[in-house]
């Protein structure tokens, strides 16, 4: 399994140990310029036009502890896929492209059923929403790390098939492919709620504690297809099951606008960070 990348790791022992400020996170996010390229992208976006000029302490203030944790876990697991024979750099764009539009979509649904529900007991952020379905995916980019001749079966077993990638590995080898997901995170020593909500994305209702977030993250994993940004090229998705769609779903026509600004700032992001690593 990787290791946590020493930035991320610094970050979140820091806030998790209780002596974390603002100047210190920032601090340390400073001394990796690539972290902090990424950081301050994803950071501004999440805060839309609230974010205007900030320097990157006052973004890490106006975002709070825990979603400066949540941010610096997703950038962490994002990349650390490296290339590979089984999984090469359009691949592993594929799948970033996919979990950042995944993560966004699930930001979406999530603050949007926050605005509808104001008296909730649930004080999530919507970043740490975000988080949980940029690392989604994690699995199988991590699949073709560990198993490459389990993943090269898997895809082109699913591309005949038209199933997702996760679906074939259950059909082949009867075995979760999240598991991968949520086994990064425990050796990472991360947060219960990541797992938690890994844990239950394909059956949201078994628990009702993270009920909301797993069911926005497995819709956006519905929506994240069907606009088009899935990791499976072959349009293979699963359908969100139509007792979750009552709570969170949306109509075609919210569906077109969220859409079209869900793809701009994916594609932006992807072309953002591949100019960021040719430049480090």
């Amino acid at each position: 399994m990787p290791f946590l990348p020493d930035t991320a790791s610094e970050l979140i022992d820091l806030i998790d140990d209780g002596q974390a400020s603002s100047e210190k996170l920032a601090q340390i996010i400073k001394r990796d310029p690539a972290f902090v390229a990424e950081f301050c992208r994803y950071a501004k976006i999440s805060l839309g036009a609230d974010a205007g000029d900030l320097d990157l302490k006052a973004i890490v203030m106006r975002l709070g502890l825990r979603a400066v944790r949540a941010l610096a876990t997703g950038i962490a697991a994002k990349n650390v896929i490296p290339d590979s024979p089984a999984f090469n750099n359009a691949a592993r764009m594929r799948l970033a492209r996919s979990a950042i539009a995944t993560g966004y979509f699930a930001k979406y649904l999530y603050a949007r059923w926050q605005k509808l529900h104001p008296n909730s007991s649930d004080g999530l952020a919507p970043e740490e929403v975000f988080t949980v379905g940029l690392v989604s995916k994690v699995g199988t980019g991590m699949l073709a790390m560990v198993a490459p001749d389990c993943f090269a079966r898997s895809s082109a077993y699913a591309q005949k098939a038209g199933l997702t990638i996760s679906s074939a590995v259950a059909h082949l080898y009867k075995e979760d492919i999240d598991e991968l997901t949520c086994e990064v995170f425990e050796a990472w020593e991360l947060s219960d709620f990541t797992l938690q909500v890994l844990r239950n994305i394909k059956n949201p209702w078994e628990d009702e504690t993270v009920y909301i977030p797993s069911a926005c993250i497995l819709y956006a994993q519905e929506l994240t297809a069907r606009a088009g940004l899935a990791f499976e090229e072959w349009g293979a998705h699963l359908e969100t099951p139509p007792d979750v769609l009552l709570d969170i779903g949306m109509v075609d026509a919210e569906f077109m606008i969220v859409k079209k600004y869900i793809k701009s700032i994916s594609e932006a992001t992807i072309g953002a960070d591949t100019s960021t690593k040719q430049v480090a």
